[in-house]
């Protein structure tokens, strides 16, 4: 129900530069969920991470995106969950954490620059497909924040 603004799933329209991660019934990160269900616990626990990071990076650019406060308890929340998994690489700890802290802001580049960290440190876990998946996040996420720059708007995409 694309644009439609009270609908129980949506509060506002959606960023239509986003739409295919972002359409009802389409699941972005399918390579990720399958790396998930891995025997080896390191890959699962940086699979269940990458997409963790992922969807905290993403949801800054709805239109149904939560207030200020209630980003902030769910940044939290994810923080600990995160730090919770016990195989993850030490070096993917700290961008981890700022892709967490960063998602309670409103500005896309902090949260960019994390998640492409936390990528990087996470990358030797991955699949090609999974690593392709939240690459993709890392851009589309890069060209929103271009484009709103370009509009002369800062960083901040709503």
């Amino acid at each position: 129900m694309r644009g439609v603004t009270g609908h129980r799933s949506f509060v506002g329209v959606r960023d239509d530069s986003l739409d295919s991660y972002l359409d009802a019934g389409h699941f972005p990160f399918p390579a990720l969920a399958a790396l998930a269900a891995d025997d080896d616990a390191r890959r699962r626990d940086a699979a269940l991470a990458t997409f963790m990071a992922a969807r905290l990076a993403l949801d800054l650019t709805l239109a149904r995106r939560a207030a200020p406060r209630a980003r902030a308890a769910r940044s939290a929340a994810a923080r600990k969950w995160l730090a919770a998994l016990p195989t993850l690489p030490a070096a993917s700890r700290i961008p981890l954490a700022r892709v967490a802290d960063a998602s309670a802001g409103a500005s896309l580049e902090p949260v960019v620059a994390a998640l492409s960290s936390a990528l990087d440190a996470l990358r030797p876990l991955l699949n090609s497909a999974s690593v392709a998946e939240a690459e993709s996040v890392v851009e589309r996420l890069s060209a929103l924040g271009k484009s709103i720059d370009r509009r002369g708007r800062g960083a901040t995409p709503l």
